[in-house]
């Protein structure tokens, strides 16, 4: 099989089913985004909770301060 792919690739490919449609080709690309735009938006949520930047702080009056 190999043997065919490398050496007669017209053979290999009138043989097998033609390419996947523009649609499913569009519709791959779009879960690729979307994965890598929830994996970045993951990242920026889980770098803002490790520095503390999305708390709020309240002073308490009857504690001194340290």
């Amino acid at each position: 099989m190999i043997f065919y792919i490398l050496f007669r690739p017209d053979d290999f490919f009138r043989e097998r089913p033609p390419r996947p449609s523009l649609a499913g080709a569009f519709t791959i690309v779009l879960v690729l985004v979307l994965s890598l735009l929830t994996t970045v938006a993951m990242g920026v949520v889980g770098w803002q909770i490790s520095q503390g930047t999305m708390g709020t702080d309240v002073e308490n009056p009857n504690r001194p301060p340290d």
